[in-house]
């Protein structure tokens, strides 16, 4: 997902413009890197499932690599609802690219929630919780 690619929002859409009306929230949820070969030489993945975990809620998912540089990861999250950690992979806690990704997304929740009091939450499963400590 890129910065450019539409989000199921209208052009111009900012989370804090609360004048917009947004029958469905918009989860991201973030990649993480696998190990060894996959089919096809993926590199990151996201399990089916905690897909549909949100999607059953009636949010619309959308997934942001966790390669994206900060610039436009912060641009991506200016345009969704909150964040999604699955934490399914040691892989990713072993990774200094997601470690740093992770970090970013935190700093960007704290900057949101905390000095412009504008609720951005991080739902955090597993493993994730160990990168995070």
């Amino acid at each position: 997902m890129r910065p450019s690619d539409p989000i199921f929002r209208k052009p111009g859409f900012k989370r804090g413009d609360r004048t917009q009306q947004v029958k469905s929230p918009v989860w991201a949820i973030m990649t993480e890197p696998i190990k060894g070969k996959i089919e096809g030489n993926w590199k990151e993945y996201i399990p089916s499932s905690h897909v549909k975990f949100l999607e059953q809620t009636g949010a619309k998912v959308i997934s942001i690599s966790y390669k994206t540089e900060k610039d436009d990861l912060y641009e991506l999250l200016d345009q969704v609802s909150g964040i999604y950690f699955h934490g399914d992979s040691v892989e990713a806690t072993q990774s200094k690219r997601f470690q740093a990704a992770f970090g970013n997304v935190l700093a960007y929740a704290f900057e949101h929630n905390h000095d412009k009091y504008d609720y951005f939450p991080v739902f955090m499963l597993g493993s994730t919780l160990q990168t995070f400590l």
